[in-house]
């Protein structure tokens, strides 16, 4: 299991990390910006390193060196905060599923009141339950019985206008048919 982890996390080595590296320490002697944290593995800040007194190609593999002492202290630092996570998934897990089925198990075929005796349920508290379940359900109840209202109202509305305007269309119909006669 931790070797899979450390093989996952040397699959992150990538050349990203290290021209983001390049990158920050362009900027980092820019005092309006600022430093970025990182940390070598012996513990020091990456760009307070002074390189000046080392001859050219010296100072390109120091500093080619420290870019990957970096990454290997934040692979670490990941490395330390994954570890005891997954150590802690691997114990819980065969622990939770065996719990879950021991819990099956036991309730498995069990009536009402055996299953109230094994949650310590008093019986004020299972009529308490029942009256808040049926409350509940008089309430959805009721609140369908408030929408099918208001549809009704709607539907006596449209039915209103309907007669409305075909009692209009009638009286001028009657009367058209009067100025015939």
């Amino acid at each position: 299991m931790v070797r899979n982890l450390v093989d996952m996390e040397a699959a992150y080595l990538s050349a990203s990390f290290f021209r983001e590296i390049v990158a920050a320490e362009s900027y980092s002697f820019d005092p309006t910006r600022a430093k970025p944290a990182f940390v070598t593995l012996n513990g020091e800040l990456l760009f307070e390193k002074r390189y000046e007194n080392l001859a050219p190609t010296d100072a390109h593999l120091q500093r080619i060196a420290d870019h990957v002492s970096s990454y290997l202290q934040i692979v670490r630092s990941q490395l330390l905060a994954t570890v005891p996570k997954a150590i802690v998934h691997q114990m819980v897990s065969p622990a939770k599923s065996t719990l879950l089925e021991e819990f099956q198990a036991m309730v498995a075929g069990k009536d009402e009141t055996q299953l109230r005796r094994l949650i310590n349920e008093s019986e004020d508290i299972a009529v308490q339950r029942e009256e808040v379940k049926k409350k509940g359900r008089a309430a959805v109840q009721q609140e369908e019985v408030k929408k099918k209202l208001v549809l009704l109202k709607k539907a006596a509305g449209e039915v209103s206008a309907f007669i409305k305007s075909f009692v209009l269309a009638l009286e001028l119909e009657l009367g058209n048919m009067r100025r015939l006669f």
